[in-house]
């Protein structure tokens, strides 16, 4: 079983606890890390934005990607989130064990 984080930014604390309960609630998740007051610089349909956002790291198995991604899609804010699926290459044997009895 290889695991992974997936990331993703929202535009309040309230949408992020959302997500980020519903996928653990789910089992889909083991954790999730949620950090405030992000300052994004992007560009959206031609214009420079600037907001501050919402980032949240979650700790999940490869396998569980796709149910995370529809759930997200179904619950999330924004019209066009960002949802990152990154690679863990090296992880501790107690925090391992921890995760994957944590994962549905």
């Amino acid at each position: 079983m290889t695991h992974c984080l997936i990331y993703t930014t929202t535009d309040s604390k309230s949408n992020a606890d959302l997500l980020a309960e519903s996928l653990l609630e789910s089992g889909l998740i083991a954790c999730a890390n949620i950090y405030s007051n992000v300052n994004s610089i992007y560009k959206w349909q031609g214009n420079l934005e600037k907001n501050d956002e919402f980032v949240i790291i979650m700790k999940t198995k490869n396998d569980n990607y796709a149910e995370i991604e529809k759930l997200i899609l179904a619950k999330h804010s924004y019209t066009c989130p960002a949802i990152l699926q990154i690679p863990i290459s090296n992880i501790n044997a107690a925090y391992k064990d921890w995760l994957v009895n944590s994962l549905a």
